[in-house]
């Protein structure tokens, strides 16, 4: 009786995992409907004085948060800092189910190397405009292999790496990321995030997302979710680090002014702590 329960239990985890990992995607395409007016960006263009480089989720840049970003920022500074959504999901697209853009590390580092041509050709003709790069969930990703790929130009290439709401495990060494950064690594993380909750199902482990990143990466500055960001209309959701009030607050200070840590009135009364690196500062 005793081997037959156990043979149940096997066969119920190989069962329910599948339907789990599809539940997890479909929790995070929900999270990101589709909206109409945000157009694909083929290469990257002209900034101002500061260049916003934004790289969005799995849904793509089409999607109701990668645009309510991109709409706070232009509202902000319509005349210092122009942005830009480059769609990675566009590039080498995927026929299969959408875990393929978010699992796909080959593909993903094909399209980070297409990123990163185009960014080599872009800094030719604009070596002294900021760029910043923002990443969005899935994004994160691409951005980690980004920093990585040898196309792109040697050094600081970007004034400041914002991080929101990553698929990024804490096993991943972060470094190559860091040396790419001029004012370092800014992550945002919320422990209420329900969709990175799920991410271990299929294979995440531990996104940085979510509980913040490792002691050994001292150089990312840390925000964690906390109840002061309700009144910014973020209540720790996947997607609610791109609302505006807290877009003005928290990201736009990181955007255009010369700081190296999150704006002190974002951590509010620090109710909610992320684990290992959540009280530090910059380097």
């Amino acid at each position: 009786m005793q081997k037959q329960s156990c043979h149940w239990e096997f066969m119920m985890i190989h069962v329910h995992l599948p339907f789990l990992k599809v539940l997890f995607l479909l929790c995070v395409a929900a999270s990101g409907t589709q909206a109409a007016h945000i157009p694909r960006q083929d290469r990257i263009f002209s900034g101002q004085e500061t260049h916003v480089l934004i790289l969005p989720g799995i849904t793509g840049g089409r999607a109701h948060d990668a645009q309510d970003l991109a709409d706070a920022i232009s509202r902000a500074y319509p005349d210092h800092v122009t942005f830009q959504i480059w769609d990675w999901t566009k590039v080498d697209p995927s026929r299969r189910i959408v875990s393929d853009r978010l699992l796909n590390d080959k593909r993903n580092r094909k399209r980070a190397g297409v990123l990163a041509q185009q960014i080599s050709d872009w800094r030719k003709t604009n070596s002294d405009t900021r760029l910043v790069l923002v990443a969005l969930s899935g994004g994160g990703r691409i951005t980690y292999f980004l920093c990585e790929d040898p196309t792109l130009p040697p050094g600081q290439v970007f004034d400041a790496i914002i991080l929101l709401s990553v698929a990024v495990s804490q096993k991943w060494d972060l470094q190559n990321m860091i040396s790419r950064s001029r004012r370092g690594i800014f992550n945002y993380a919320s422990e209420r995030d329900s969709v990175l909750k799920t991410a271990h199902w299929i294979g995440i482990s531990k996104p940085i997302g979510l509980h913040g990143c490792k002691e050994s990466h001292a150089p990312i500055k840390e925000l964690a979710w906390n109840r002061a960001m309700r009144k910014l209309k973020n209540f720790g959701g996947h997607l609610d680090c791109t609302k505006r009030p807290f877009v003005d607050l928290c990201l736009m200070p990181l955007i255009r002014a010369e700081i190296r840590d999150w704006p002190a009135a974002c951590h509010g009364a620090k109710t909610d702590e992320l684990s290992d690196c959540r009280h530090v500062r910059k380097p």
